[in-house]
């Protein structure tokens, strides 16, 4: 018999045939989901993100005394060049911390002490060396122009200057590093654009 005469198998084929479509339709009618899943991940990062600057920008700038205006001028003109601090600070100590140069003795021993034996704690303090680097080489020309992007990588590297201090315990570099760092960083950002 062909398969042709056979209602059976015919009916078979086209259920078959029905589910697979059905199969199609319920993955694209996924797909949207996990999409719309994921921009909700990513919304709810930014929010969090977002969150946590309106609370430092309140903090900081809505009950925190102001800066003066001729202070904000002289820190917006020159934050571009005071930014490369860290970046030096940060390839000196990238070099106290591997042992190249032992140009900085007394602190390369309190660096060895308490933060390089562990070997999980010295890859995490070169990374964040690396990124205050980085974020310092970025931040340079768009500061100088007062461009936004320039303030935000200016911010990052406070965030992350904060945790390299959390990092190596510390407090002195906690409260008021990072402390100035933020208040800083608040009082300018309506500089740039």
């Amino acid at each position: 018999m062909s398969n042709k005469n056979n209602p059976e198998i015919t009916e078979k084929i086209v259920l078959e045939a029905e589910s697979v479509e059905e199969n199609k339709e319920n993955k694209k009618a996924e797909e949207p989901k996990k999409t719309n899943e994921e921009t909700s991940q990513k919304s709810s990062t930014k929010f969090e993100f977002n969150q946590i600057h309106k609370i430092l920008r309140d903090w900081f700038v809505g009950k925190a005394p102001a800066l003066p205006k001729d202070t904000i001028d002289m820190i917006t003109k020159y934050l571009a060049y005071i930014q490369l601090i860290p970046v030096i600070l940060a390839i000196i100590n990238i070099f106290g911390v591997l042992n190249i140069f032992n140009f900085y003795g007394a602190y390369n021993t309190y660096s060895y002490i308490f933060n390089t034996q562990n070997p999980i704690i010295l890859i995490a303090r070169i990374g964040l060396l690396i990124l205050t680097i980085v974020f310092g080489i970025l931040s340079y020309s768009p500061l100088k122009k007062l461009q936004y992007s320039g303030w935000k990588y200016f911010y990052w590297g406070v965030w992350v200057n904060l945790a390299l201090s959390l990092l190596v315990f510390d407090v002195f570099s906690i409260l008021i590093g990072g402390g100035i760092g933020f208040y800083v960083a608040m009082q300018i950002e309506s500089r740039y654009k």
